[in-house]
């Protein structure tokens, strides 16, 4: 069947709208793109500033140990795991009550005694056994300080002492005792010295500060250590008991010219656990309340 022949005229019109509708779009596309062209910065000129995307701002990141509620948190922890009333954190928050309570140096012979508000030293002369591994040693006439906290509340505590001849001290047996702190009413011995013909004791400050059950156990886990702010003489045999101790020397990076090292360790640490926090190289002990816990 032979095919069907549109009229030339139809085919001409048909042609000519094609033609229209392929220059438009072309017109377009090149309108659109001077447009562009046009409009966009050149790299010698300024941008106005509102039309700079304003950056957008970053909350500052919190360490979770540094959150109040974590902090409280952990006090209730610790205080189940060491059998303990959980502390009042606004109690924690004030400085620590007591300090230095010794006037002046005060010399101490054997069976004398000093008082101070929160402490009662005696001396003695006792024969401690030189071996306290189990295996055989001898006795040794020894001055024998003995510490009790007076008071109703456990006690974080230094006794800074002096002996005419330190040389014989390097012999000395040694007492395993708490040298960081007191449980209320407790009574603890440590070794001075080997007891010469001038067998005394020069006291040369002793001090004292209340703190709570829970941070009892958070200072006794600190070990004395050469170097740091314990008097190692009378400190080393340290024992902690049955907490384990820091993982951590806390007085590393701490000015001594500054503030007491001691002080400081013992300030932040009554409140602080040495696992979840350090204390900052700044700290000072507070003379005000503050913020807990704290963080770098």
């Amino acid at each position: 069947m032979p095919k069907r022949r549109e009229p030339p005229g139809r085919r001409r019109s048909s042609r000519l709208f094609l033609f229209i509708c392929t220059g438009s779009a072309f017109l377009l596309v090149l309108a659109i793109a001077a447009n562009v062209y046009l409009t966009r910065p050149r790299l010698d000129q300024e941008v106005p500033l509102d039309h700079v995307a304003a950056p957008v701002a970053q909350a500052p990141t919190v360490a979770p140990r540094c959150n109040p509620a974590l902090y409280g948190a952990t006090l209730t922890r610790d205080a189940q795991k060491y059998g303990v009333p959980v502390p009042d954190v606004q109690a924690l928050r004030q400085p620590l009550s007591g300090g230095n309570e010794l006037h002046a140096p005060t010399v101490l012979k054997p069976h004398g005694m000093i008082e101070t508000p929160h402490l009662r030293l005696t001396l003695s002369i006792d024969r401690v056994r030189t071996s306290t591994d189990g295996s055989q040693g001898f006795r040794a006439e020894t001055l024998v300080l003995s510490i009790t906290n007076k008071s109703n509340v456990p006690l974080v505590y230094r006794v800074r002492t002096a002996v005419e001849d330190a040389s014989d001290c390097i012999r000395k047996p040694e007492i395993a005792h708490n040298a960081i702190a007191l449980r209320p009413h407790q009574t603890l011995r440590r070794s001075e010295c080997l007891a010469g013909r001038k067998a005394s004791l020069v006291v040369k400050r002793a001090d004292a500060y209340e703190i709570s059950e829970l941070g009892y156990h958070y200072l006794s886990r600190l070990m004395p250590e050469q170097g740091g702010p314990f008097e190692m003489r009378v400190d080393s045999p340290h024992d902690p008991g049955k907490t384990p101790p820091c993982r951590i020397l806390p007085w590393r990076g701490l000015d001594g010219s500054q503030t007491d090292i001691w002080h400081a360790v013992i300030d932040f640490h009554a409140r602080h656990d040495c696992d979840a926090y350090s204390i900052p190289s700044s700290y000072a002990p507070w003379t005000q309340a503050g913020v807990l816990p704290v963080c770098e």
